[in-house]
């Protein structure tokens, strides 16, 4: 994570990106079961 990270989009963008995505993906699970 920490190569494509940086080289994608930097850390900043990407860990605000990653936070609420990871979050969303975590409620849908629990909605879904």
């Amino acid at each position: 994570m920490k190569n494509g990270g940086p080289e994608l989009s930097p850390p900043h963008q990407g860990g605000i990106n990653v936070h609420p995505f990871i979050s969303v993906l975590a409620i849908s699970r629990k909605a879904s079961r």
